[in-house]
């Protein structure tokens, strides 16, 4: 065979060779984008899933007694939370009554609690034993759901979204900042001490979209 066909034959197999590595190439990249999506994708499903998960599990531990209780202990002074944690009798406005008569459900026969003349109610140790119950148990719960928040494992934005009724500056409602306080303050319950004083800071901007769907 002429020398000139066997250089240009090889010439082409080289080019083809080459064009096929590039292609290759390509294709690798293209499919190592793709995998990075995917996993991207997976990843912020199992976020999203995770926030729905932790949202199931703390309207799970909620009844009608905790948000009653939290409703009546959210207006205590320090000096009132002081006495719940040690659970000494303290007296609660009149005006709270009914968020008594639910928390304290199952404790108490119809007309136990009575206002005096000041409009205030005494609530006894056993009342008080109950609210410190309630009070603990509903933080508890809510510093587990939180800390999903706190350590990025769950979708933020979902929790926030559902979670920040729980923050009402114009009613100075910080879940149970004075009790949180006298339990021990942010050591105690960091998450829910981080989560108040974001939603603080969000307070007046613009409401985030719905989230797109993933693919």
């Amino acid at each position: 065979m002429d020398p000139q066909w066997i250089m240009a034959i090889s010439s082409v197999v080289t080019a083809l060779g080459v064009g096929l590595i590039a292609w290759q190439a390509y294709t690798s990249a293209k499919q190592l984008e793709v995998l990075k999506q995917q996993i991207a994708a997976d990843h912020e499903r199992s976020r999203r899933q995770r926030a729905i998960d932790v949202l199931e599990n703390w309207t799970k531990t909620l009844d009608m007694a905790h948000p009653s209780a939290r409703s009546v202990i959210e207006g205590l002074s320090i000096e009132d939370c002081r006495k719940l944690k040690t659970k000494e009798p303290i007296k609660i406005s009149a005006s709270k009554l009914h968020y008594l008569e639910v928390a304290l459900k199952g404790l108490i026969q119809q007309g136990e609690l009575r206002a005096d003349e000041q409009k205030q109610i005494t609530l006894s140790e056993k009342h008080v034993s109950q609210l410190h119950y309630l009070a603990i148990s509903h933080l508890n719960s809510l510093e587990v759901a939180l800390q999903s928040w706190l350590n990025g494992v769950a979708d933020k934005s979902i929790l926030e979204h559902e979670l920040q009724y729980l923050v009402k500056p114009g009613d100075g409602h910080y879940v149970l900042a004075n009790f949180r306080e006298v339990m021990g303050g942010d050591s105690t319950y960091p998450a829910i001490a981080a989560f108040v004083d974001h939603v603080k800071k969000q307070i007046g901007r613009p409401v985030p979209r719905a989230k797109d769907p993933i693919a």
